[in-house]
């Protein structure tokens, strides 16, 4: 990833521990998750494990950094995801940041993000 065209950030505590927080969440997304709404998305690389593993989801990335918007598109591309829509701008600490979002069908909300330092 040293090509300046490649946006992808690659962050090593996602590749850490992506295939742990992946053989928490599979279990219930094949349970009957459809459709996931990710709150604070960072890289897009967990988006990218996911979906690979769970198919039959649609993933909703979102974030509040426009690099981290810029880093989701291009993992969402190099990995050809189609489960993954594209990602979305989202301050979650605003009162309406719901309001319009063309996510109705989203049962399932994830961070694992969101509360990193």
């Amino acid at each position: 990833m040293s090509d300046p065209q490649d946006h992808r950030l690659d962050f090593p505590a996602t590749r850490r521990n992506a295939d742990a927080i992946l053989n928490v969440l599979k279990p219930l997304f094949d349970a009957g998750a459809k459709a996931v709404l990710e709150i604070a998305s960072a890289s897009g690389q967990h988006a990218v494990h996911i979906t690979a593993a769970c198919p039959t989801l649609t993933w909703w990335p979102t974030d509040l950094d426009p690099d981290h918007i810029a880093s989701i598109e291009a993992w969402r591309q190099d990995a050809d995801a189609r489960a993954i829509q594209p990602a979305s701008l989202l301050d979650v600490t605003q009162p309406a940041w719901r309001k319009g979002e063309p996510r109705n069908d989203c049962r399932t909300v994830l961070t694992s993000s969101s509360t990193r330092t």
